[in-house]
């Protein structure tokens, strides 16, 4: 079955109360009485409409219209509440004594004011009428019979007139399905996160697992979620995993030929005058590091033709490759874009020195760059400063200085071998070991598991607070996120069990605009 849509589902301008947690629905929830407009100057018709509207968006949204007008009942479930101390001090004998013996029995005509009898015995004990009007009696005034002198509460008479809300129980069959109910208790955020709960089999119903979000509950069912599902429904979103060190690098656009051959001639001198300054700015000494004083005056000897640096890049690109995917761990991350900003402007020089005007890419800063790029390769793996000088790209001196360079690094003693003073032993107070010992519990029973596809430890969602209230219908056992329905819902005095964000003014009218289909 297709969901209803959900565009402008949290709309702050309409203010439709929604059954989720959302903080924005939260927002509506606050200004709902502004969304019920002022229904005077409406027809009745518009009356009825735009009570349907506003108490559709909260009960059973994702639920088609024609499917809730099959499910509508204009049956409306109610009890009367009675006095259980009334109930176990009379036997219901009471109400036929004194006919015809001239006693004087308390009944529920006597303290009411819109009963005849209630306004003549009020004027008389209080002496005026307007005190009479008032709809709760006063428990010092009742005891009519001295003899058996019983009190207010052994009387079966209400202390309050409220009346019994039926007109809020329209919704009523919506609170029977599984979805409903796994949202009232608190196993989700939403009907729609419960719904895709039970279609992906998270869901158990008398200990059968159920796929069908439409089931109807009936008295004594026990449902059942699985409980890293509610951890997850109800729990903090988990904070997104830090970014990769190696991020790829953003594709870009395809040129055509004509772009390609018009780039390639305009940008050629600007290009050759840039790339001293980028190849000098690509691998700059991370802090700490010393750079030779003979390193940043090479100059370019005879020897130096486009065809030997050509083979020393391609030959300096392919260990600076290796030596990423190998200490890709160990690397800091400063030395990590450094060799990738020289892999990429080596791939560069090489094109440029291949051309005929090739000699014209050869600068001092480019033979500096090559050197120093050596030394910080041999200085991560001595073994490559071999490999140059067996390859034929670099002389003899060239690798031996690079040697130079990596053996006072690797002389240095590493930070571990550094013998540091033991330290002191530290007492706990009985307070601190107290508030470990708490913390140890606490972990023990929620502890940090990234593993898990909710936060941890886990926390409850924030905004959850004004949402957090079970039904009387529903016994909820958190701690294994189980629940039973034990009835359906119904009207009290005062009172109604489906829970409901609008007045009965509005339920009423939207009762009677169901009412006319059926």
């Amino acid at each position: 079955m297709k969901l209803r849509r959900t565009l402008k589902f949290h709309s702050l301008r309409k203010g439709r109360v929604r059954m989720t947690w959302n903080k924005y629905n939260l927002f509506n929830l606050t200004k709902v009485q502004r969304t019920i407009p002022n229904f005077i100057r409406r027809t009745f018709f518009q009356q009825k409409w735009t009570a349907k509207a506003l108490t559709r968006a909260y009960h059973g949204e994702h639920i088609k219209e024609q499917k809730w007008q099959r499910m509508f009942d204009r049956r409306l479930r109610s009890v009367v509440d009675m006095n259980p101390r009334y109930m176990a001090h009379n036997d219901g004998a009471e109400q036929a004594t004194g006919r015809g013996s001239g006693r004087d029995t308390i009944r529920a005509e006597d303290v009411t004011p819109w009963h005849a009898e209630g306004l003549e015995r009020k004027f008389k004990l209080r002496g005026g009428l307007s005190k009479a009007l008032s709809p709760l009696v006063d428990k010092t005034e009742v005891d009519y019979d001295p003899k058996k002198n019983r009190t207010f509460a052994e009387t079966n008479v209400q202390e309050s007139q409220n009346p019994t809300p039926y007109m809020n129980m329209s919704f009523a069959p919506i609170e029977r399905r599984i979805d409903v109910a796994i949202f009232r208790a608190m196993f989700a955020s939403s009907t729609r996160q419960a719904r895709n709960m039970v279609i992906h089999g998270k869901v158990k119903v008398n200990g059968q697992p159920m796929n069908h979000a439409t089931y109807l509950l009936n008295p004594g069912d026990m449902f059942q979620v699985e409980p890293d599902a509610v951890m997850f429904a109800t729990g903090k979103i988990k904070p997104k995993a830090a970014p990769q060190e190696e991020e790829p690098a953003a594709p870009r656009p395809k040129k055509s030929r004509k772009r390609k051959a018009k780039a390639a001639g305009d940008g050629e001198a600007t290009e050759a005058a840039a790339a001293p300054e980028a190849d000098e700015g690509s691998l700059e000494p991370a802090e700490g590091e010393e750079v030779d004083a003979e390193a940043t005056t090479d100059k370019v000897s005879p020897e130096d033709t486009p065809e030997v640096l050509q083979k020393r890049l391609r030959f300096l690109a392919r260990h600076a490759r290796e030596l990423l995917q190998v200490d890709k761990d160990d690397m800091p991350v400063k030395k990590k874009r450094q060799m990738r900003a020289f892999m990429k402007q080596a791939k560069a020089i090489s094109s440029k020195l291949g051309r005929k005007d090739g000699e014209e890419a050869i600068t001092d800063d480019l033979v500096t760059t090559i050197s120093n790029t050596l030394k910080e390769l041999a200085i991560n793996d001595p073994k490559i400063a071999e490999r140059a000088e067996q390859s034929g790209a670099f002389t003899a001196e060239q690798t031996a200085e690079a040697k130079e360079a990596a053996e006072p690094e690797a002389s240095k003693p590493a930070p571990a071998q550094v013998a540091a003073a033991p330290p002191k032993p530290y007492q706990f107070s009985d307070e601190e070991q107290e508030r470990l010992e708490e913390m140890v519990r606490e972990y023990e029973e929620n502890p940090v598991d990234p593993t898990k596809p909710y936060k941890t430890p886990w926390e409850p969602r924030p905004f959850m607070s004004p949402f957090a209230f079970i039904p009387r219908y529903l016994e909820v056992n958190q701690n294994i996120c189980a629940a039973v329905y034990l009835r359906h819902p119904v009207a009290r005095q005062g009172m109604s069990e489906i829970p409901s964000p609008f007045p009965p003014s509005v339920q009423e009218l939207a009762f009677n605009w169901y009412l006319r289909r059926r």
